[in-house]
C-alpha cells in the first residue's frame, strides 16, 4: 500500500481506547485496497505516520523492559525488546503506540513497560490502580489494531472453532497465539472456552459469551481435569466428543454436544479448546445414555 496519511490531530477529541482505535482503523481502511486493513497490519508504518520518529531495539542496559516510549517535543520514540519473537515485538510496538495516542497515558516524557505489563488483558477488583488500567488499555489498543475486528472476525467465524485454524490465523496476522486466543474470545460467534495450561496447571481461562459455567474447580492455578482429553493426549488432537461432567458445573440441560481439543506448545505449555456445539441437539438415545451415566443409586446398608 502507499504511504499512510494519518495525523494525530484527527484523534484529539477521542479519549476512549475503543473510539481511538476504531477511528484510526476507519482512516486506514479508506486508504487501503478494497476498504480493508492490510494483513498483517503494517504497525511500523502506522506508528511512523503518527509522529513516531523512530522504532528501535531497546539498548542492552535496559533489556529488562519489553517496551519503552519516549517523548521529545511533538515526536515520540518507541523502543522494543529485539530478543523477543517478532509477533511479540509487533504487539509491544502497538502497545507503546497506544500509550502515545491515548491522552491520559503519557503524562511525563517517558513510559517503560515490562513483559508482564504488555501481556495483561484483565484488571479485577473495585479500586484498580491507574497504572494497571493504563497498561490493560494499551494492550487492548494493540490487539484492536493488529487484529482489526472486521477482518479478524471474518477469519475466525468462517469455520467451526479449531485451534490449528486459530494458529494459522495467528501466523497470518503475525501475532502470538496467546494474543490471538484473547481476541478470539472477544469476537467469536461460537460458544466455547480456551484454557492455557502449563504442566497441566491452568494459567488463563478465556470464555466466550453464552458458554455455561465451568466446574468451579477449574480456575487459574488449579489442575485441569484428569479425565479430560487434554490430560491424556500426547499429541495435537482434533475436536472430539467429551462428557459434560468432565468440565462443566451443571447437567446437560442444553441437550447439545460438547467437544474438546488440545494443541501442544513448547516446554509443557498446552492450549485446550472446549466447544459447545449448539447447532446439533442430542437425539433421545444419546440423552438416555447420558441420563444413565449420571444415575448413581445409593442403597441402605
Amino acid at each position: 500500500m502507499s504511504k499512510l496519511e494519518l495525523s494525530l490531530i484527527d484523534y484529539a477529541d477521542y479519549t476512549n481506547v475503543n473510539d481511538i482505535s476504531n477511528a484510526l482503523l476507519r482512516n486506514i481502511r479508506k486508504q487501503s485496497l478494497n476498504n480493508q486493513v492490510p494483513i498483517p497490519v503494517p504497525i511500523h508504518d502506522i506508528a511512523m505516520s503518527l509522529d513516531i520518529a523512530s522504532i528501535d531495539p531497546i539498548p542492552p542496559e535496559v533489556k529488562s523492559f519489553e517496551g519503552i516510549l519516549y517523548k521529545e517535543g511533538w515526536q515520540g520514540f518507541i523502543f522494543y525488546n529485539d530478543n523477543s519473537p517478532e509477533p511479540r515485538q509487533r504487539f509491544t510496538i502497538g502497545h507503546e503506540l497506544g500509550h502515545w495516542m491515548i491522552p491520559s497515558h503519557l503524562t511525563g516524557n517517558k513510559r517503560s513497560c515490562t513483559k508482564q505489563q504488555t501481556s495483561s488483558f484483565t484488571a479485577t477488583g473495585k479500586n484498580i490502580p491507574k497504572e494497571v488500567r493504563i497498561e490493560v488499555e494499551a494492550n487492548y489498543f494493540s490487539a484492536q489494531i493488529l487484529m482489526p475486528s472486521f477482518e479478524f472476525k471474518k477469519d475466525i467465524n468462517r469455520v467451526e472453532p479449531d485451534l490449528r485454524h486459530l494458529f494459522r490465523i495467528s501466523q497470518k496476522y503475525n501475532v502470538s497465539m496467546a494474543a490471538c486466543c484473547v481476541r478470539f474470545k472477544e469476537l467469536s460467534d461460537f460458544s466455547c472456552v480456551i484454557i492455557h495450561h502449563h504442566n497441566f496447571v491452568i494459567k488463563r481461562v478465556l470464555k466466550t459469551k453464552g458458554f455455561p459455567s465451568l466446574d468451579r474447580n477449574f480456575k487459574k492455578g488449579a489442575f485441569i481435569s484428569p479425565k479430560s482429553i487434554s490430560a491424556k493426549a500426547t499429541t495435537d488432537t482434533s475436536l472430539e466428543p467429551v462428557d459434560w461432567k468432565v468440565w462443566l458445573q451443571n447437567p446437560n440441560n442444553y441437550k447439545t454436544e460438547l467437544y474438546e481439543q488440545v494443541f501442544q506448545q513448547n516446554d509443557g505449555y498446552r492450549i485446550t479448546l472446549i466447544y459447545l456445539d449448539d447447532s446439533k441437539e442430542l437425539d433421545e438415545d444419546d440423552l438416555e445414555l447420558e441420563r444413565l451415566s449420571e444415575w448413581n443409586p445409593k442403597f441402605k446398608k
